[in-house]
């Protein structure tokens, strides 16, 4: 079933007469699309609204009006994370779950993984949505977004192999089989930052290989100036030249979901990044394969499609992918360590007293730009900070939104300031309206509230115009006025008492004037 929200998220209410409905997901980008068809017309089910299903949220995008139905195509929601945009994101040598987090820090989304290697990654005038697509890249892993939970999730590879297979005659109806070396190479030389190569790692040589085709010798060069590191530049470049070294195989295949319509066959249940083996007597094809690409019909399993292929990107797609993720590090600067352009994102440089600028390879050497030259070359170790605290150029910036993945200062003044969440280690604050608070510990001088609920309570001082006690116990009270409905007192001295009626087991008394006494026992002087 799917239900309709309005775009301010209000629920409208559940669409139950629909058909063709359809889920196609994507491995390598981890997206998703929802399509349907519904008759006749629905005044609320405009473009900008939402559905929702039981596994995730989508955005309407496109309305087709045909005279039998109206198809309507939805994108999965994921407006949290192009909200806002960072004017700089800076994550060096970072882990999957500190990058990510500095990328989704006040989206209220989360980060899961495993993954446990470190990369850099550095982007400016960018969503969070791209960041993480940065971040995917640079590690080489794959990335998907649980859009209900509102969770982003990364691996190494997703899915498994689980003896899961398709075949003609069974589950296969239809297979086609494309087999091309295009982007097939055999020896791939890698070049990180400052021209670092991994000689001193791999016995000498500047190249890795991988002969597991042919023993062709077909030559690629990747340079990535995020990489720091030459075991890590190594690492990466021969799980690179692993995908690129073997002819690429895609297969586009017709298929019966056999698991969703009989419980005897849920051995064969499959999911997108499964590894399955693929085999068609017709072709006499014999194969495993990865499913990359997944079109699902929820109330027609015999109609779903899927996209297997032995490398989730091609060569040239895996190339753009790195080139991006090493073009975010290196965009700020040219190769000698100035800043690019006239403008540094948003800041005009001529404004910036003591930077030196390059425009069209060109020193601008005008009266407005003096003398100190910045040379992140030689500032590497601590580049977020020559890019992030704009307190080291000594210049007063006014900005009206700057969002930064990391700040650290010793000193912050702010008129006003948002936060959605923070930790504070010690908080000083003249006046402060706080909605709810949540402490294992609090020391109040003086306190006025309208209403004070409390489970212990430990309190010098008590002053109260009305107090209503179910069970008091008090070592010492002064009452000025007690007025008892019951009292059972075990040692009373009072300079004046006034009894309506007193009936008492024993009586001992200095000077009495008794109109009515019944008692057991009674001594009294006077």
């Amino acid at each position: 079933m799917l239900k309709l929200y309005d775009s301010s998220k209000n629920f409208i209410k559940d669409l139950t007469v629909y058909s063709d409905d359809c889920i196609e997901s994507d491995l390598h980008s981890g997206d998703q699309t929802l399509s349907f068809t519904f008759p006749g017309k629905i005044p609320e089910l405009i473009n900008e609204c939402y559905i929702r299903t039981a596994e995730a949220e989508y955005v309407v995008k496109e309305m087709h009006p045909q005279p039998e139905g109206t198809e309507c195509i939805c994108q999965l929601n994921l407006e949290d994370l192009e909200r806002e945009k960072f004017e700089q994101f800076t994550a060096k040598d970072k882990t999957v779950t500190e990058a990510a987090a500095l990328a989704l820090a006040g989206t209220g989304w989360t980060v899961q993984t495993d993954i446990e290697k470190q990369r850099s990654v550095q982007t400016f005038l960018a969503t969070p949505l791209t960041i993480l697509g940065l971040i995917r890249d640079a590690f080489m892993c794959e990335m998907r977004f649980d859009n209900i939970n509102r969770v982003v999730i990364f691996a190494e590879e997703f899915g498994e192999y689980r003896g899961m297979y398709f075949r003609r005659g069974l589950n296969l109806r239809k297979a086609s089989i494309t087999i091309d070396t295009y982007d097939y190479y055999t020896r791939l030389v890698p070049i990180g930052a400052d021209n670092l190569r991994i000689t001193s790692v791999n016995d000498g040589k500047d190249y890795v290989e991988n002969y597991q085709y042919t023993n062709k010798i077909r030559t690629m060069i990747w340079e990535d100036t995020s990489y720091e590191d030459a075991e890590t530049l190594k690492e990466d470049a021969i799980a690179k030249l692993n995908d690129l070294s073997k002819p690429k195989k895609s297969y586009e295949a017709e298929i019966i979901d056999l698991a969703k319509q009989r419980s005897e066959y849920s051995l064969l249940s499959y999911h997108l990044g499964d590894s399955v083996d693929i085999v068609d007597e017709l072709t006499g094809v014999m194969d495993r394969q990865r499913i990359v690409k997944l079109k699902e019909y929820p109330h027609a399993p015999e109609q779903n499609t899927c996209e297997l292929s032995n490398t989730v990107l091609t060569g040239e797609e895996m190339q753009d992918r790195l080139d991006k993720a090493a073009s975010a590090w290196e965009d700020a600067t040219n190769s000698d360590g100035t800043i690019k352009g006239v403008y540094v994102h948003g800041v005009q440089a001529g404004d910036v007293v003591g930077i030196e600028t390059v425009v069209n390879d060109t020193i601008d050497t005008n009266e407005t730009v003096n003398q100190i030259r910045i040379d992140l070359t030689d500032t590497q170790d601590d580049l977020e900070a020559a890019q992030g605290d704009i307190g080291t150029l000594q210049s007063n910036l006014a900005a009206v939104t700057l969002r930064v993945g990391t700040v650290e200062t010793t000193y912050l003044k702010a008129t006003d300031a948002a936060l959605e969440y923070a930790t504070i280690a010690s908080l000083n604050a003249t006046n402060a309206d706080v909605h709810d608070l949540s402490a294992d510990y609090a020391t109040f001088k003086t306190t006025a509230t309208d209403e004070l609920s409390a489970h212990q309570a430990v309190i010098d001082g008590l002053d109260a115009k009305y107090a209503t006690i179910s069970v008091l116990e008090a070592n010492y009270a002064t009452i000025t006025n007690l007025n008892a409905t019951n009292a059972n007192v075990q040692t009373l001295s009072s300079d004046y008492a006034t009894f309506k009626s007193t009936t008492t087991t024993e009586l001992s008394a200095a000077t009495a004037n008794i109109a009515d006494l019944t008692t057991n026992k009674a001594n009294v002087s006077d």
